[in-house]
């Protein structure tokens, strides 16, 4: 199995860690979803719909960009088609980037850190 870019699925860093980051603490729990958007569909991409998803208190995609197995997509400062925590979620992305946390270990690593 392989993404889009070609490279074997789990030769993707963190995505072995960040699944069973997800897996542990989600299978079997009641969680909460907010619809935050449905993305159109675009040409060869198919419509997206857009979640928050919380586990009690805590915020998922917030949880997983701290912990570095994610990052936050960027958007224009016109597009309101974002998460209702964007602004938490870059919080979280800076604090795992600080903390060199996950993905970024490679970024620290890459530029001479």
């Amino acid at each position: 199995m392989s993404n889009n870019q070609g490279v074997p699925l789990f030769d993707t860093p963190y995505l072995f860690d960040a699944r069973e980051f997800l897996r542990t603490r989600l299978i079997g729990q009641k969680v909460n979803v907010v619809i935050d958007y449905v993305r159109p569909a675009d040409g060869q991409f198919p419509e997206k719909t857009c979640a928050t998803v919380r586990l009690g208190d805590t915020n998922i995609a917030e949880a997983l960009i701290s912990k570095g197995f994610a990052t936050v997509i960027r958007h224009r400062s016109d597009d309101d088609q974002r998460s209702s925590s964007f602004d938490d979620l870059l919080a979280a992305e800076a604090r795992a980037q600080k903390n060199q946390a996950g993905v970024h270990r490679y970024e620290a690593s890459a530029s001479g850190l």
